[in-house]
């Protein structure tokens, strides 16, 4: 019954725009008929996206992040969902953390700057042995 009800949502969603009105343009290739009801619409729902999706953004950049994971279990969020945020915060820090320290090891062993048309420095082990012969025995 689920499936039956997100089927149901999925379709409304994916054909919102085409109401039955005033055609105000027809699209050439595709022959389709953009209404002045499908326009008002379309508006509103970017609208409403734009909207929600700002106000999230403003809640996770000025509440800490332990009291966000506290309000959303308040709302009875399941547990698991809570547990995956929380971690997948944490390990995005981590990720950049490691990340920011291999491009600083990098930089620090490379004598030229990092870049696609960069060549290695001399004397690497990589410039002077012929072409096949570059893995060492």
């Amino acid at each position: 019954m689920d499936h039956c009800f997100a089927l149901h949502r999925l379709y409304r969603i994916a054909f919102h725009f085409y109401h039955a009105g005033n055609v105000i343009y027809r699209l050439p290739l595709l022959d389709w008929a953009v209404t002045a009801q499908g326009l008002t619409s379309a508006t509103f729902l970017i609208g409403r996206v734009e909207t929600s999706v700002t106000l999230s953004l403003l809640l996770v950049l000025c509440t800490p992040w332990t009291t966000v994971l506290k309000a959303l279990r308040v709302l009875c969020v399941p547990a698991v969902f809570i547990v995956i945020l929380g971690m997948t915060y944490r390990y995005i820090f981590l990720l950049l953390q490691k990340s920011r320290e291999m491009l600083e090891a990098r930089q620090s062993r490379m004598v030229g700057g990092i870049g696609l048309s960069s060549k290695p420095a001399i004397g690497s082990g990589w410039d002077h042995r012929p072409p096949g012969q570059n893995f060492p025995n």
